[in-house]
């Protein structure tokens, strides 16, 4: 009797973990449009060196399939359409930094975008669409801040001493600053331009943790958050011990980020940042 009893309540639990894992694979996999794998990427030198576009393909294309690309320091709008094609990635725009120059900020994707408005941030800028993934609408951003001005240039890499490396954190923790006034006026016109989801990648030249930062932080998820490679260094031309993560990936809260990382790959300056996102049920 006792062993039927157990054999009863055995096959309950079995049936119940069955039923609950096909309902959560039918759940995660009910719409492919719920995930998105999200790279950005900046891709200028400090030689001014143009990466060769099937070096980029590789790099990006190596490890995963981007839904989403946000570019940094794109030669021109050809270099940006011929990235799209290469990457099979259907919908692109590209905006330059200033009226007067060529290069800028791409944003490529799988989706329609639209509405494209490019926000002034002193020498820099932020590129912002609006891209259509099923019913869900999303505004997202490549993002590309001023640097440190103060950080000399030798040869092929950025040169700091200790303390001069050590005065320059104490700035961009604790005080205002080029990057943090730019990241006031970013979030002020993507809070004008309301929307359910949000997705800002870009070069924030500045680190974790830093004023602009916390500012992002305090408004959006760093997909890289609780990911081992939160404090990863993504910039390789600072002559430090310890390199900086610079290129950041920001979310709204109701996105979950599944996976996210720093790519060790590709010969450009920076390395790309990549998240697997995973939008939340409301």
């Amino acid at each position: 009797m006792r062993i039927n009893k157990s054999i009863k309540l055995f096959l309950l639990i079995f049936v119940l973990a069955v039923v609950f894992t096909v309902f959560r694979k039918g759940e995660v996999n009910s719409t492919t449009t719920d995930l998105l794998t999200v790279i950005t990427y900046n891709i200028g030198t400090i030689d001014g060196r143009l990466l060769k576009p099937e070096k980029i393909v590789a790099t990006i294309g190596k490890n995963v399939t981007p839904d989403l690309l946000l570019l940094q320091e794109v030669p021109n709008v050809k270099f940006a359409i011929e990235l799209a094609e290469s990457l099979k990635m259907p919908f692109y725009l590209f905006s330059t930094y200033s009226d007067a120059g060529m290069n800028g900020l791409a944003i490529l994707s799988r989706y329609p975008l639209a509405w494209p408005e490019i926000i002034r941030l002193n020498r820099r800028a932020a590129f912002v669409v609006e891209m259509t993934v099923g019913d869900n609408h999303f505004l997202v951003s490549s993002v590309h801040l001023e640097r440190v001005k103060k950080i000399p240039k030798q040869k092929d890499k950025f040169a700091l001493s200790r303390n001069k490396a050590f005065a320059l954190s104490m700035t961009e923790w604790f005080q205002n600053t080029p990057r943090s006034l730019a990241v006031d006026t970013l979030l002020e016109r993507l809070d004008k331009r309301a929307c359910k989801y949000v997705i800002i990648g870009g070069d924030f030249n500045t680190f974790p943790f830093s004023t602009a930062i916390r500012k992002m932080d305090r408004v959006y998820d760093d997909a890289l958050l609780n990911s081992k490679d939160y404090l990863s260094g993504t910039y390789k031309k600072l002559a430090l011990p310890v390199q900086p993560r610079i290129d950041f990936i920001f979310h709204s809260r109701n996105i979950w980020c599944l996976e996210g990382a720093v790519v060790k790959e590709g010969d450009g300056d920076h390395f790309p940042v990549m998240a697997t996102l995973l939008l939340l049920p409301d």
